[in-house]
């Protein structure tokens, strides 16, 4: 039987990549879950050890850093493993190609999979391959300089071809097990039909897309792709793999619009964010309903987040007596433990429903910098956000927005919704 409490059933914070190298990353939580996560797990010290490392992925408790050596810590129990070395790419694998001295087909992205109402001593690494484009000085592709900069996607790998479906059926991937502790291939293939071909991968302007994000949920990894469709792969052992279309056209999705994919309450999400140009600021969310093998998004709610920045100060006002929550700073001289009267919890269904304008036209020019999705609530149907430097949640079904405190946090590239495992025979090594 094992234990509830040790279980990662409570959301207790955010950790968040900076986007350089010259910080560590950062986490915003409640002073309660700061002092048991940051203060008594000292988890500056293993970013000191470490040095720089980006966190790749989040699951269940379990970070993965990246950047050469990939490293799987529990800052719970601080506790960490170091991962072989991946292992080369094979003439069989389609993790990699090099034509003309540009690669063009990625290992990709590295997440972890980690359930342990499953297997609750082991833990999976995925690294799924992706096409990108490359970029060079000038348009020619000499490297002299003379032209504008251009994407480079006339050449491709030799066994691919622009009108070539991806991901390709068999889809192989390089998993690591921690059971065997070891990297091995495995091969996927597709059910039904395909969501996009190389072409379309390569033609994608979001930049983010590079950093696909994925999602364990119920015995499956959902990943998205560049053209924001997702693949299900299922890892109930059937080998099998399927294509879902994104809930939007790429077509219809304008220069600052970004989506994400997260976990929340009942099931898989995908959001939208819409923070430039004249319009309104705005997200939508769609939740992924699964029946019978049919994938269908249904449109969940429609955030209006200039509402929501207008009402700041109101929002602060209604909260006045709440302790806000505290970040642990990237210096480490700057990480103070809160005082013992500071500790309280987090009551998620505090807040406010906020008056909703019908304005169309932003009022600000300052969406670009002001607006930022940073993930779901895995268990609650709540998303939050980062608006004009103040963290809120906003209730998917009663419209509630509740001010969490100032997150003067313009450097995070990437932020990881962290729930805290306790569950201690996973490592060897302690930090």
């Amino acid at each position: 039987m094992l234990r509830v409490d040790l279980l990662p059933l409570q959301l207790d914070g955010f950790f968040g990549n900076p986007n350089d190298y010259e910080h560590r990353p950062s986490f915003f939580a409640p002073p309660s879950t700061m002092s048991r996560i940051i203060t008594a797990g000292r988890l500056s010290d293993f970013f000191d050890t470490f040095g720089y490392m980006s966190i790749a992925d989040h699951c269940n408790g379990l970070l993965l850093h990246g950047l050469g050596q990939l490293t799987v810590v529990n800052p719970a129990t601080r506790q960490w493993a170091a991962l072989p070395a991946f292992p080369s790419p094979s003439a069989s694998s389609s993790s990699s190609s090099v034509v003309d001295d540009q690669l063009l087909l990625s290992v990709g992205n590295q997440l972890i999979v980690y359930d342990p109402m499953v297997s609750p001593q082991h833990y999976e690494v995925f690294v799924i391959p992706i096409f990108y484009t490359y970029t060079t000085s000038d348009g020619d592709g000499d490297g002299d300089g003379d032209g504008d900069d251009e994407t480079q996607t006339q050449h491709l790998a030799a066994d691919y071809s622009a009108d070539q479906y991806w991901p390709p059926s068999p889809y192989t991937i390089h998993v690591f097990s921690s059971r065997k502790w070891m990297w091995e291939e495995r091969s996927f293939v597709r059910q039904g039909d395909p969501a996009g071909t190389i072409a379309d991968m390569l033609s994608c302007s979001d930049s983010r897309s590079l950093e696909e994000q994925g999602v364990y949920f119920q015995e499956a990894l959902y990943v998205r792709c560049r053209n924001d469709s997702v693949i299900r792969i299922s890892l109930s052992g059937d080998n099998k793999y399927q294509m879902i279309k994104s809930p939007v056209s790429r077509t219809g999705v304008g220069e600052y619009d970004l989506s994400y994919l997260g976990k929340s309450e009942k099931g898989v999400y995908s959001a939208l964010l819409h923070e430039g140009g004249d319009s309104c600021p705005q997200c939508r969310v769609w939740l992924l309903n699964e029946f019978c093998g049919q994938m269908e998004w249904v449109l969940k709610s429609k955030i209006n987040l200039q509402s929501v920045a207008e009402n700041i100060p109101l929002l602060q006002f209604a909260n006045k007596y709440r302790k806000p929550w505290i970040r642990d700073y990237n210096a480490k001289d700057e990480l103070e433990a809160p005082a013992q009267d500071q500790l309280d919890g987090w009551d998620s269904d505090d807040g406010i429903i906020l008056e909703i304008t019908d304005n169309k036209q932003a009022t600000t020019t300052d969406w670009e910098i002001g607006m930022v999705f940073l993930g779901f609530h895995p268990y609650k149907e709540i998303a939050f956000f980062r608006v004009s430097s103040t963290l809120v949640s906003y209730h998917l079904n009663t419209s509630k927005v509740q001010e969490l405190g100032p997150i003067y946090v313009t450097e995070v590239e990437r932020s990881f919704p962290y729930t805290a495992c306790w569950m201690r025979d996973l490592f060897e090594n302690n930090y």
